[in-house]
């Protein structure tokens, strides 16, 4: 895999990409990289860590640019392009630079209809199934999985109108352990004594190992987040459970609540995208404000 080699000269020159107040990046600075080609300079965007690259996450990009190939067939994953070496220290990765809206924005989009939004991630459902299909026909792939699953990794292509999953460094591939802010070690996950550990397995340091499962948890609280208005993973066992009931009587698709039911007990979790359709009509409805107005009405 190639090796850029960047000085702090050519680093203090280069155009800072700034971030919107939903996208925070707690790892790395984004830059504007032009790259010079054969015949002019083509623009890519740099990924530059506040910490140094260990070996693990080495490991991991040295793995998706060496089967960039076969991972051309989803092409929402915008896979790096080569290592930045900062004074013989490994500290970033170049990737393509793609236009775009970030999803985390435009979820927030007050006139945009739901509709589309809803849209949106049902795309994010599609790249789920096609690396489900990855991972069944090749064993390269076996364990491979995005980890850092959440909506501000998540672009929308301003030229082509199609999802683009971004910072695949922390995808997992067998190396490493990095998972998406919505899976955290919570009782949740071990709800009325049922054993999750093969759907949410664990190391020895309680950190969950990256899985197909583990990416479906965090698409759905994608969608429930975005309904809710909030972070759903944190509410309580009950209060989870109280909400799926409220969403069920302002009419959402049975078989997406079923989906969600899955998340906590001992049954495999299935992609809901095909369960999405009525969810932009609830929407306004769903957000927690709502909610916590309405719900001691449930019944």
């Amino acid at each position: 895999m190639e090796r850029i080699h960047l000085t702090n000269y050519r680093l203090n020159h280069l155009a800072n990409y700034k971030l919107s107040r939903n996208v925070v990046s707690k790892e790395a600075k984004i830059y504007y990289y032009p790259q010079k080609t054969k015949w002019e300079n083509e623009m890519k965007a740099l990924k530059f860590f506040y910490r140094d690259l260990d070996e693990d996450r080495i490991k991991n990009i040295e793995f998706l640019n060496d089967n960039k190939e076969d991972l051309s067939s989803i092409p929402a994953l915008v896979i790096p392009e080569s290592i930045v070496s900062y004074y013989g220290v490994d500290k970033g990765i170049v990737m393509p630079f793609i236009d775009n809206t970030n999803l985390a924005d435009l979820l927030k989009f007050r006139d945009m209809e739901e509709s589309v939004k809803i849209n949106y991630l049902k795309k994010v459902g599609e790249t789920l199934n096609e690396l489900s299909l990855l991972r069944k026909y090749n064993s390269k792939f076996r364990n491979f999985a995005l980890s850092d699953l959440h909506e501000a990794n998540i672009i929308i292509d301003s030229k082509t109108n199609q999802i683009k999953i971004i910072d695949l460094d922390s995808a997992y591939t067998g190396n490493g352990i990095s998972t998406s802010k919505y899976l955290t070690v919570n009782e949740n996950l071990d709800i009325y004594g049922y054993n999750l550990s093969n759907k949410y397995p664990v190391n020895e340091n309680d950190s969950f190992i990256p899985n197909e499962q583990t990416d479906l948890y965090c698409y759905h609280m994608m969608i429930l987040n975005h309904l809710y208005g909030g972070n759903v993973a944190r509410l309580s066992q009950d209060e989870f459970y109280y909400y799926l009931e409220y969403l069920y009587k302002l009419g959402a698709n049975e078989d997406f609540l079923d989906s969600c039911l899955r998340l906590y007990i001992n049954q495999e979790n299935i992609n809901p995208k095909d369960f999405l359709d009525g969810l932009d009509k609830i929407a306004g409805r769903a957000h927690k404000n709502v909610y916590n107005a309405n719900k001691g009405k449930i019944k």
